[in-house]
């Protein structure tokens, strides 16, 4: 097909700059990007936030991120009236959305029996169905066929750290992520005390986050000399090169409550922090069930495999490399990006 296919992306993260999060980035505005610049697939993407009446007679095709309400289920229906195809892509699992969840209570409006009705009419009526993970497959696979494609590492995007590390410990996670980490205060509490020369930083959006170290004086923010400092969100290829070249974290915590929500996340924390150089101490679940990965059971065994590395007895080279070979074969876009450009291909030729 030598024509250009138009997709217009319905993504609830979309920026009004231009540039975007890491929901854009690995799910549709990125791998679109991909798509035309790297892989010379005739391709252009425009954000549905960005243009106030939608000419529909331009698109082939409309991506919904992760759709859950009425303006979703109406556009669609929509699409379907003029002749556009329909390609939802989920990277969270909204039907199994936690109560301690920043979106829970906007969800709970609805009701949450609603939102599930409402995505299930909506998988009915998309014409394809990507998504993140295999839980998020057995999720939805109760009404449609999705199709995993994982979140990947950009080959020309995404720098490498081949050199030293940081002594440092890096928690990186949005606001959906603030009772995870609350729920292990105690082990990271206990982590940060016990640690000698290593320092603790917080990449986060949420603004009390590690807001019960206030009690400790030895733990008081002060991204100079203290124990740990907070850094704000920024966009996602900033975020990327600052954490390569800058803070080249040796380890990355993943805490991770366990109920179905967080099994259905993705693991581009090890993705990343593999990229920076480090390694990561993750839950032992299918996403994170890679070589490389210290992984753990339980509160106690997630705080073992921390001192582990602070006693020097994990060899932070072996490991990375053992999930860089993994992220290469595996995760790889330029690999990855061509089933996506299939599914594309096919709808548009429809």
């Amino acid at each position: 097909m030598s024509r250009t296919i138009k997709i217009l992306v319905n993504s609830n993260s979309a920026s009004s700059n231009g540039s975007y999060m890491a929901v854009e980035h690995y799910r549709n505005f990125g791998p679109y990007d991909h798509m035309r610049r790297y892989m010379g697939k005739p391709v252009e993407a425009d954000a549905a936030q960005r243009i106030t009446d939608i000419d529909w007679k331009r698109y082939d095709i409309m991506h919904f991120q992760n759709p859950h309400n009425d303006n979703h289920l109406n556009m669609m229906h929509r699409c379907k009236m003029e002749g556009i195809k329909i390609l939802v892509d989920y990277d969270d699992d909204l039907i199994n959305l936690p109560v301690n969840n920043h979106n829970y209570l906007q969800f709970q409006a609805q009701g949450q029996n609603n939102v599930a009705s409402k995505i299930e009419q909506m998988m009915k009526l998309a014409d394809a169905v990507i998504v993140s993970t295999t839980a998020l497959q057995g999720v939805h696979s109760q009404w449609s066929d999705p199709v995993v494609i994982e979140n990947c590492w950009y080959p020309q995007k995404q720098p490498i750290n081949t050199g030293e590390v940081n002594p440092l410990i890096l928690w990186r996670g949005s606001q959906s992520h603030a009772d995870d980490i609350i729920e292990y205060q105690n082990e990271v509490v206990d982590l940060m005390q016990e640690s000698r020369g290593v320092h603790w930083c917080f990449w986060t959006d949420t603004a009390n986050i590690a807001s019960w170290t206030m009690d400790i004086p030895s733990l008081h923010e002060d991204p100079q000399n203290g124990k740990w400092r907070k850094l704000p969100a920024v966009p996602m290829m900033e975020y990327m090169h600052r954490l390569v070249k800058d803070i080249r974290p040796m380890l990355t915590i993943v805490p991770l409550k366990n109920y179905a929500f967080n099994h259905a996340k993705s693991n581009i924390a090890w993705l990343e922090t593999t990229l920076a150089g480090g390694l990561v101490v993750a839950p032992k679940w299918t996403e994170w069930n890679h070589k490389g990965v210290l992984k753990y059971n339980n509160r106690p065994e997630f705080k073992q495999k921390v001192i582990d590395v602070l006693k020097g007895k994990v060899n932070i080279e072996k490991n990375r490399a053992a999930s860089m070979a993994v992220i290469k074969e595996k995760y790889n876009l330029d690999v990855r990006n061509l089933e996506r450009w299939e599914i594309i291909d096919r709808l548009a030729g429809k």
